[in-house]
């Protein structure tokens, strides 16, 4: 079985660059999903910040996981579907700075009568992406069309496997009423690029650290092991606060959900060796 491959939203422990990836460090992460540096967000960023993380993680011998992009987080029209596909293009352009082949995006605000054009405006991006060689990791966030089990299996099983992929979100999963293990786990894991490390509980009705929740992490991770996943588990704590374009925990709770995150897999993959 592969090792574990722990990475993070690391704009959720501090906002300068020096001091995400010091986070990182400090927690024993491997990995960075670029969202926000600096107060900019990655879309955002000028190509010398860019050069300047890809040159920082390099030093502290932290990768790349992922550009963690907002695109998507729209509602569906065709005048937003031409705006989100010129950043998807900014995107492109920011990971192959970085020296990154994921982009995490999400779907647009869509019915399921409308999802004819939801897959046409995912298929051009699936396009642009494959032409450039990048993977698009689709997240399941609350109330976008790919929020739901079922249009997510049917959106993900009509694009390119190759190049579109889902970064699977317990939390978001909970949050709107779903079991990760009942209503997704057996269709979405070979579909599945990265987890994303966050749990939801009902009864608090709020964000909360990995294990601490309805999300079931414990069992389904123990499952994926069992079945020879090895993808990347990349944290999302949100602990403090939570927006439409990131979320905040500031640095001693990004710790504490890390070693939460690191303490559950690890059992997890324990308990798939026995």
């Amino acid at each position: 079985m592969d090792s574990l491959f722990f990475s993070a939203f690391s704009d959720e422990a501090a906002s300068s660059l020096d001091d995400q990836i010091r986070c990182l460090k400090e927690n024993g992460l491997q990995g960075m999903d670029v969202r926000t540096v600096n107060g900019h967000n990655v879309l955002d960023v000028s190509d010398a910040l860019l050069k300047e993380i890809k040159i920082h993680c390099e030093d502290a011998s932290i990768k790349v996981q992922c550009v963690g992009s907002p695109i998507n987080k729209v509602d569906y029209s065709p005048e937003n579907r031409i705006a989100e596909v010129e950043k998807l293009k900014r995107a492109i352009h920011a990971a192959k700075i970085l020296e990154t082949s994921r982009i995490r995006l999400f779907s647009p605000v869509a019915s399921w009568e409308e999802r004819k054009g939801v897959l046409e405006w995912m298929g051009q991006m699936a396009e642009i992406a494959s032409n450039a060689d990048i993977g698009l990791l689709h997240e399941n966030d609350a109330k976008f069309f790919g929020a739901y089990p079922s249009q997510e299996k049917w959106l993900l099983e009509q694009l390119p496997r190759e190049t579109v992929k889902a970064a699977f979100d317990f939390s978001n999963a909970v949050m709107i009423g779903f079991d990760p293990m009942d209503d997704f786990y057996s269709w979405i894991l070979p579909l599945t690029d990265t987890l994303h490390m966050k749990d939801f509980s009902r009864v608090q009705n709020q964000v909360v650290a990995c294990g601490e929740g309805d999300g079931k992490i414990l069992e389904f991770l123990t499952k994926a092991f069992q079945a020879g996943w090895s993808g990347a588990l990349t944290l999302e704590p949100h602990l403090k606060s939570a927006g439409p374009r990131g979320g905040w925990s500031g640095p001693e709770l990004f710790a504490y959900a890390s070693q939460k995150m690191k303490t559950l897999a690890t059992e997890a993959k324990r308990a798939a060796s026995s």
